[in-house]
């Protein structure tokens, strides 16, 4: 039960006490300060069973949530009996208060309209019956930030109270007035009641006099509980901070770890480029005296068969070798200077190139189909070294993953801007995780039969040949269509 404080201003007995909650019916206006909504409940509750059990009409006027948990004490059975036998009316707080108020204002003779609108029916069920009400707009307009409404309207019910007979209570949650800016609003609430129903709770039903100081002085007490709790969050406060620089140091020095390892990887990565780059030309000067050598003993004839087919295994091993260093000095050059260089040559016949790719590839495997379809002239400005390095990779890919049963087809085509080779086996379709390594360097099927022939750097120098000529190789493989290398190339003349 909350204590009574009964403002000396507002005396009518001269006692200056209340006993019990339920016996405040002589209040004219009272105000309930609580810190939790049960306790509201429960001395709200009290305040209107014993209205309801003295035969009294009751009116409150809440919010949902209040309302329904003041009918959970009150029990729902008797709540409903006093709303059918209209001893009881309940409404809504907010939508009341948008009855009367204008412009975020109260306007005095709305809010009298509304009032003799809401007991006038009452009247006429039960012309001696007394009146008590409970509501809590004033709270509702506190904490939407609107204290000057709350206050005149608390005024307004206390005109109303001089023109007709009820007891009302007013509640006001205390953490409207946690602060010290808060404390005169404090004081205005009070001043504007003639009793306080503080937020304690007495074991005894007994209550005592108090005067409006001492309603102040718990107030003030209030005020130090709210600022210790508040001093203990600023120290939760400080320690998160620490704890914050403490973390965004670590993550700094973890950043700059990571920022130092990626250097120091990417100088490692440029030194085993150029290490690469210096490796390749300095073989290739050895190699082409071995492949030089080779092939004037070939020529020779005092040498045995065997002798001869020793050689030409030397031979093709080192064009093998021959091969790789080139690719090898490809990359690197296209890795340490943003791209493999190339020499144009305005208007060069691409199809001559493929004519010449094909008859080599043909002479080398006898037993392939091999077919070339040339459409318009096709001309472009191009490096003809390097986009027949382009063709006789991707002819020399298809001839050797490529079904032996399907011809190896070569076209060739024209249109007024772009130049178009492509190359087409049948077979299996490329496995769609591998297309996406192609044309990776240093990256390819280990799991495809037949002996390496290089690095698996081809179809990525391919590539980059083609992107400095500014066009584009793009890869198509499915069971029905096969596979297909498609290079369009800009005439660029």
């Amino acid at each position: 039960m909350g204590t009574i404080i009964r403002l000396p201003s507002a005396s009518r007995d001269g006692s200056g006490t209340v006993k019990h909650l339920s016996e405040a019916a002589d209040l004219a206006h009272a105000v309930h300060f609580y810190e939790e909504p049960s306790m509201l409940f429960e001395n709200v509750a009290k305040f209107l069973a014993a209205g309801l059990d003295e035969g009294d009409r009751v009116i409150v006027i809440a919010t949902t949530t209040h309302r329904e948990g003041i009918t959970r004490c009150l029990g729902a059975a008797p709540v409903a009996h006093a709303l059918a036998s209209r001893q009881l009316t309940m409404l809504d707080a907010h939508e009341t208060l948008a009855t009367f108020m204008v412009h975020d204002e109260v306007d005095p003779d709305r809010f009298r309209a509304v009032l003799e609108g809401i007991l006038e029916p009452l009247r006429a069920d039960a012309p001696n019956a007394r009146i008590r009400a409970f509501g809590e707009m004033v709270d509702v307009l506190w904490k939407d930030g609107n204290s000057n409404a709350a206050l005149r309207l608390e005024e307004l019910w206390n005109e109303a109270a001089s023109a007709h007979s009820f007891t009302l209570l007013c509640a006001y949650v205390m953490g409207n007035f946690y602060g010290e800016t808060n404390a005169p609003g404090f004081t205005e609430v009070c001043a504007r009641h003639t009793h306080v129903l503080s937020t304690e709770v007495v074991a005894s039903s007994a209550s005592f006099p108090r005067t409006r100081e001492g309603a102040l002085e718990e107030h003030v007490r209030s005020l130090e509980t709210e600022l210790h709790h508040r001093k203990g969050l600023e120290v939760a406060l400080r320690e998160a901070l620490r704890d914050r620089s403490r973390v965004e140091a670590a993550l700094r020095e973890s950043v700059a770890r990571e920022r130092n390892a990626r250097a120091l990887a990417e100088e490692n990565d440029r030194f085993k480029e150029q290490f690469l780059a210096v490796l390749g030309h300095d073989l290739r000067n050895p190699l082409n005296t071995i492949l030089t050598t080779t092939r004037l003993m070939v020529m020779r004839t005092e040498l045995s068969q065997e002798s001869n087919r020793r050689l030409d295994r030397v031979i093709s091993s080192g064009v093998r070798m021959q091969r790789m260093i080139e690719q090898i000095l490809d990359v690197t050059s296209d890795r340490l200077s943003g791209g493999i260089p190339i020499m144009r040559e305005p208007a060069h016949d691409v199809a001559s190139l493929a004519a010449k790719v094909v008859a080599e590839v043909r002479l080398a495997h006898p037993t392939r189909h091999i077919e070339l379809l040339v459409d318009g002239a096709c001309l472009a400005s191009i490096d003809p070294e390097r986009i027949e390095q382009v063709l006789r990779t991707l002819v020399a890919n298809a001839v050797a993953h490529g079904a032996v049963e399907f011809p190896v087809r070569v076209m060739v085509t024209a249109s007024a801007r772009m130049v178009r080779l492509e190359v087409h086996n049948g077979g299996p379709p490329i496995d769609a995780d591998q297309r996406a390594l192609l044309f990776d360097p240093f990256k390819r099927d280990r799991k495809t039969k037949g002996r390496s022939e290089g690095l698996g750097l081809g179809l990525y120098i391919a590539e980059r040949i083609v992107h400095a000529h500014d066009g584009t190789l793009e890869l198509q493989s499915s069971i029905e269509g096969g596979t297909r290398f498609r290079v369009a190339l800009p005439r660029g003349y």
